[in-house]
């Protein structure tokens, strides 16, 4: 009889439960802040008073909310699909849809956004007051200047549409599309093609990876100790340097705070990129590392 009852209680708390459930999936933030590094701040739609706030780990991101970046900042949002999008520094993003459609008015500054495929009836949209560029599934940066009333897209991954006055481009993985006012789209003299030849894809390879180290991030020295080993043995002329074979190479490093590959405790994580360039090729090395607190200001004592 005991046993029987047991059963009885576990089935009325199932039945219980089933409704809270199902609650807390319909009312589940769409929106959310992942990660804040420096100055960011949000201006609620709803809000009564016109203030900005400061925006913390964990809020919610509502259609009308507005965030903004400040110098060297950088804002992390993370979406119910698993999607995510990155606020450079000096950055202004109005959520203008957050579901089923995800729709980002990027009034100044850069977002860079890791879009998972979509439902078919859903959208991702970024917005500028000049072009869109709409998703299925992709990664890629946008940017706009405020001042200059001209902005960029670089994709990285996947095809991104980009629309502007009505006529519409696909910009496929390596390309870079720039938008001007009061020139069409697709004949605005593009970075790539101002006074030099087509891109090669070692060029589009080292653009794009430039432009992902590049987003809120700040180029800094790497550690004394490293850089001093490196002189010692055949660093010649600060960033140059001589391989096994006699060629001249051209290194870059960059130490990169926050990587967006790392989800748990990003705070604790950095990434070494390095840049090697000769002059018949382009080389890259990254190394992701992750400590057990917080990283301190002076990273090149790492």
């Amino acid at each position: 009889m005991r046993r029987r009852n047991n059963h009885r209680l576990n089935a009325l708390f199932a039945g219980l439960a089933g409704p809270f459930l199902l609650l807390s999936t319909v009312f589940a933030e769409p929106i959310v802040v992942k990660s804040v590094r420096g100055n960011a701040e949000i201006h609620r739609s709803k809000s009564q008073a016109n203030r900005w706030r400061a925006l913390q780990k964990g809020a919610s991101v509502k259609p009308g909310d507005t965030v903004r970046t400040g110098k060297n900042a950088r804002l992390e949002l993370k979406i119910d699909d698993g999607s995510r999008v990155v606020l450079g520094s000096k950055s202004r993003v109005q959520v203008a849809e957050s579901a089923p459609s995800r729709i980002f008015n990027l009034a100044v500054g850069r977002i860079k956004s890791f879009v998972k495929k979509l439902q078919p009836e859903s959208k991702f949209e970024i917005r500028t007051p000049l072009a869109t560029a709409a998703v299925r599934g992709t990664v890629f940066e946008m940017g706009f200047d405020e001042e200059a009333k001209a902005g960029f897209l670089d994709v990285d991954r996947g095809v991104v549409a980009l629309s502007q006055d009505g006529r519409a481009l696909d910009v496929r993985a390596g390309q870079r599309m720039d938008f001007l006012t009061d020139v069409p789209l697709g004949e605005a003299p593009s970075r790539e093609s101002r006074g030099s030849a087509a891109p090669s894809s070692e060029d589009l390879a080292r653009d794009a990876l430039r432009h992902e180290v590049g987003l809120g991030m700040s180029k800094e020295m790497v550690m004394a100790a490293a850089a001093e080993e490196i002189r010692a043995a055949e660093y010649q002329e600060g960033k140059t340097l001589m391989d096994v074979n006699g060629n001249r190479v051209r290194l870059e490093e960059y130490i990169i705070r926050n990587p967006a590959e790392i989800t748990v405790n990003p705070d604790r994580a950095f990434k070494l990129v390095t840049l090697n360039e000769r002059a018949d090729r382009f080389d890259y090395f990254y190394y992701l590392g992750q400590f057990n607190q917080t990283l301190p200001t002076d990273l090149p004592w790492l």
